[in-house]
This record gives structure tokens, C-alpha cells and sequence, in this order.
């Protein structure tokens, strides 16, 4: 288990925050915070990103 934390600048504007391309609900401050869990991983990777508007 491994937490993660992610703070965006807040001069930029976003729109969702998206694990291993999965919309992430109701994510939609400039923070993240998650818990990743061995079933997060798919080919021994994890993708984490955010779109921006």
C-alpha cells in the first residue's frame, strides 16, 4: 500500500483527476489524495494524471 498526494499550481484550471484512465468522482480540488493498492497496478505500472479545461 502506498499513499499518494498530488497539489496542482492553482493558477491552472482543471477538470478531473483520472487513475489508470478511471474518472476519478468527485475529484475536483486542486489536491488528490489516494491510497494505491496492488490491484491499481496493470503491467507493473500505475498511471495517474490530470486533465486540464
Amino acid at each position: 500500500m502506498l499513499d499518494f498526494e498530488a497539489i496542482l499550481s492553482l493558477n491552472k484550471i482543471f477538470e478531473n483527476w483520472y487513475i489508470n484512465d478511471v474518472k476519478q468522482e468527485h475529484q475536483t480540488i486542486p489536491t488528490m489524495a489516494y491510497r494505491l493498492e496492488a490491484s491499481d497496478i496493470v503491467a507493473e505500472k500505475i498511471k495517474i494524471s490530470v486533465v486540464f479545461k
